[in-house]
């Protein structure tokens, strides 16, 4: 090979090679933000909780979480971001309010957050409160008396 073809193949590699890093970034950072997408097994209700970011932007973090009534309870379903199902169970409305109708089950993903740091330790799993945009709160039937003490001392602190 020609001395003058190995100059070319290597000032061609070392002029693309940044040029190909700073698109597979942004490409990184585009999935990031637009990602995951909803898997077939997860319901059209459920909203993404997304979770924090880790490292330079990968792939998307967080879980699916749908609310819907069923038999005159309220139910709640978190699901990993391949659509399994990491927990369900009877959600109760904060002040043992009777259940609500499907309608008012719109959850506010800006007060429900996958890294709650008040969220309840069920199953190996993070729950959180789940905040509905109609100001109520479903809390999870079997630990209702302390996600109820987590919301008492959040609104006497005035959150």
């Amino acid at each position: 090979m020609k001395r003058s073809t190995i100059l070319v193949v290597v000032l061609s590699t070392v002029i693309t090679m940044p040029g190909l890093l700073i698109m597979l970034a942004i490409g990184r950072l585009l999935y990031s933000r637009i990602g995951p997408f909803r898997p077939r097994s997860v319901s059209r209700t459920a909203v993404l909780l997304r979770g924090p970011e880790v490292g330079f932007p990968g792939g998307p973090q967080g879980r699916w979480l749908a609310c819907w009534e069923s038999k005159g309870e309220d139910r709640c379903r978190l699901s990993a971001l391949d659509g399994t199902t990491e927990y369900e169970s009877v959600f109760v409305p904060y002040g043992r309010k009777a259940p609500l109708p499907a309608d008012q089950l719109d959850i506010d993903t800006n007060k429900t957050t996958e890294q709650d740091a008040e969220a309840i330790w069920l199953n190996d799993w993070w729950v959180p409160l789940i905040y509905l945009k109609n100001g109520d709160v479903l809390i999870p039937e079997g630990q209702y008396d302390k996600g109820a003490a987590i919301l008492s001392r959040k609104r006497a602190k005035g959150q």
